[in-house]
């Protein structure tokens, strides 16, 4: 029996956090055709994507008074995530469509639910019987990852402006479940990365991490109450910032965001800061520094940030660097068939020392006391 119940979760929340077993296609299509209104599903079509935590899948279908078939993503997750939470993170995404972000959203099912909590033995899982998911379908949006092409000036201002932009959107926007939310993710719960230190064996990266984990102590952890707090996506990382072309063979522009898994309500400073991260990441061996100025100057085209932020975003970033570089590594560890955990390992090490080994007031004068001088990606 498919269930939707806080019961069910409570069971659930009890047992250790396991990612969710792969489906096979026909019991995907069995399952959205019962739950969601398709008409039909190509099984053919059915294709794993790449994910850290959840299951997400790629398919086609035609929606019920639909002529033709379209694309969507079916998302399955661990169930001990808290509904309260997941429909949470439905609101936000719908919050943001309705203002015209482009961003994913969830469809509604059958009996216009956003998300559905079913038990392991509905998806034929070998598992207890305390086991439950909760799946949810989106459309899927087309376009090119930030990953996936060649970084240009005009597209890192283009980033830029785009995030600027959707922390703008969430401005007076709360939601009692995403505030009440604790997430490892958040930079504001740095130091409880401190247990993931086990699983790095170099000294040097342990040193590098230590040193961190003082910069968060000293310069961000005390003032974290007088900043200012929002919605925040959390995860502006290269995979989850999709590009169209404005035309044939022209420059990239934003075409949306995916993925409000880690959305949250912290320090607005630390959305910027999760950015540049990652798009240093991307041009980690082409002076990443200098050209994620361009990034955070164009972000305070739309949205500036106070001094108080400019002056934590250096630190912020070795936070978020390094938050990820940690997970990570003791990700892996307990699931070493997972290669995804491991997508930043390579070049995450990487960044932190050159960001650690770059004086503060140098960065600081080409994120934003410099705004004269033009930057130009190779």
């Amino acid at each position: 029996q498919l269930l939707k119940s806080r019961e069910l979760l409570s069971t659930y929340r009890r047992m250790p956090a396991r990612r969710p077993p792969d489906l096979s296609p026909g019991i995907l299509s069995d399952t959205v055709l019962r739950l969601f209104p398709f008409e039909n599903i190509d099984q053919t079509s059915v294709l794993q994507l790449v994910s850290y935590e959840d299951r997400n899948y790629y398919f086609v279908g035609t929606l019920q008074g639909q002529p033709t078939t379209d694309e969507f993503v079916f998302k399955i997750s661990n169930a001990s995530a808290c509904l309260d939470l997941i429909e949470g993170q439905n609101d936000v995404m719908n919050y943001l469509k309705e203002r015209g972000i482009p961003c994913s959203y969830p469809l509604a099912s059958r009996q216009r639910d956003y998300c559905i909590v079913v038990s392991s033995s509905d998806l034929q899982f070998i598992s207890d019987s305390a086991f439950s998911c909760c799946i949810r379908v989106f459309p899927f949006l087309q376009g090119n990852l930030l990953n996936s092409v060649k970084v240009t000036e005009q597209l890192l201002r283009c980033v830029g402006r785009f995030v600027g932009t959707l922390d703008n959107a969430f401005e007076g926007f709360v939601h009692p479940a995403i505030k009440a939310h604790l997430n490892c993710w958040d930079l504001r719960n740095f130091p409880d990365a401190k247990k993931y230190l086990y699983a790095v064996d170099d000294l040097n990266k342990i040193a590098m991490a230590t040193k961190v984990f003082e910069y968060f102590s000293e310069h961000i952890e005390p003032v974290i109450p007088s900043l200012r707090h929002r919605i925040i996506h959390g995860d502006c990382n290269e995979q989850n910032i999709l590009l169209c072309g404005v035309r044939e063979g022209g420059p990239y522009e934003v075409s949306g965001i995916l993925d409000f898994g880690d959305c949250v309500y912290s320090c607005l400073v630390f959305n910027p800061a999760i950015l540049l991260t990652y798009i240093m990441l991307l041009l980690v061996d082409d002076d990443p520094i200098r050209h994620a100025s361009l990034v955070i100057r164009a972000y305070q085209e739309v949205l500036p940030l106070e001094t108080c932020e400019l002056q934590l975003l250096y630190y912020c970033v070795l936070v978020r660097m390094c938050l990820s570089v940690l997970i990570g590594a003791h990700s892996y560890k307990q699931d070493p068939s997972n290669v995804y955990q491991l997508c930043t390992q390579k070049c995450g090490w990487k960044l932190l020392k050159i960001l650690l080994d770059t004086p503060k007031d140098e960065v600081d004068r080409l994120w934003y006391e410099e705004h004269n001088n033009d930057v130009v990606v190779q």
